[in-house]
């Protein structure tokens, strides 16, 4: 489920709730709302940007791994994978035919690539999002995800 918050006339929070969704790290508590931590966010973005490379998920993949390194974060889905990639642990978000950055990291510059190129995946209808004031650019967003993919070895 996915639905909006609005905060102010120019600010609103997209808000989804997940459930069964596999996590390795303990959830988050913020204010007495329960969250995914961080870097199990962070799994689900590399997942989706290796398979549907859309550009929210690769501006928030940038925006994350200037805290938390691009490698701990393939380290993290790497074991991620290998505790709970059975079937028994398959959910909505498994979707048949994915492929792990794990196994080709070069799939996370698939962004770069016509969007024409793979429509079995289902994407995003509206690819635009908006950039608060003060945030990087979509375009350094996307310099910057790439250098860090480039300069991954694992």
């Amino acid at each position: 489920m996915r639905f909006f918050l609005k905060v102010d006339w120019e600010q609103d929070i997209k808000v989804e709730v997940l459930q069964n969704a596999n996590r390795i790290h303990p959830v988050e508590e913020l204010q007495g709302v329960k969250l995914l931590a961080e870097r199990d966010i962070a799994m689900l973005k590399l997942m989706a940007c290796a398979n549907r490379a859309a550009q929210k998920d690769v501006y928030d993949l940038d925006f994350i791994t200037d805290r938390v390194p691009l490698k701990t974060l393939m380290q993290e889905l790497r074991e991620k994978e290998a505790r709970l990639g059975d079937d028994s642990n398959k959910t909505i978000f498994d979707l048949e035919g994915e492929i792990s950055p794990t196994q080709d990291p070069t799939l996370l510059l698939k962004f770069d690539q016509s969007k024409s190129a793979d429509k079995k995946l289902p994407g995003h209808s509206n690819q635009l999002f908006k950039i608060l004031p003060g945030y990087r650019s979509w375009m350094f967003a996307g310099s910057s995800w790439r250098r860090k993919v480039k300069r991954y070895s694992p």
